[in-house]
């Protein structure tokens, strides 16, 4: 039973420091996505190869986190061990990044999310789309521009998507203890 509970626990830090890590590295992302001005852009290409990218670095951080709580652990991980762990993991990812990019979007970049609204609005009257739903539109996109939004679709988003790949990943990682040893 102690060997259990010292497991959760180490599983618990390596989930925060690679969690942590994540999350600066995917804000540090954004920020010079949004530095360049790719984030206004809206090209097809350049939303792809970000998301492609968001991808790679789940995957990447997930496989490195299980590998050292298997490394600290003799050697071996369940595809239990590994699919709680990814998912604990998703989580702070989202609580992280959410985090920094509420402040980021709150106090630092304040006039971001108008300008995307702006834009937005722009493209949508250049389809021709009535003024009434113009208006429901714009009352759409400042509820979903807000911060405290932001931040709550982005824990949504990686934990929905750390857990399904974890799912991949930990069948990939697993590695059971003989049942004789």
């Amino acid at each position: 039973m102690e060997s259990t509970t010292e497991s959760t626990a180490s599983s618990s830090i390596i989930a925060l420091k690679y969690g942590f890590i994540h999350g600066i590295v995917c804000f540090l992302y954004t920020v010079i996505v949004d530095l360049m001005g790719w984030s206004f852009e809206f090209q097809e290409f350049i939303g792809w190869v970000s998301l492609i990218g968001f991808f790679v670095l789940i995957f990447i951080f997930s496989i490195l986190c299980l590998f050292e709580f298997r490394s600290s652990n003799g050697g071996y991980i369940s595809y239990g061990e590994s699919l709680g762990l990814t998912t604990l993991l998703g989580a702070l990812f989202g609580l992280i990044n959410g985090g920094f990019n509420y402040i980021y979007l709150k106090f630092i970049n304040i006039e971001y999310l108008s300008k995307n609204i702006e834009i937005a609005k722009d493209r949508f009257k250049d389809q021709s789309i009535s003024k009434s739903n113009l208006n429901q539109i714009e009352h759409l996109l400042i509820f979903i521009n807000k911060p405290g939004f932001q931040f709550f679709l982005l824990l949504l988003f990686y934990f929905v998507i750390t857990f399904l790949l974890g799912l991949i990943v930990s069948a990939i990682v697993k590695r059971e203890k003989p049942i004789f040893d």
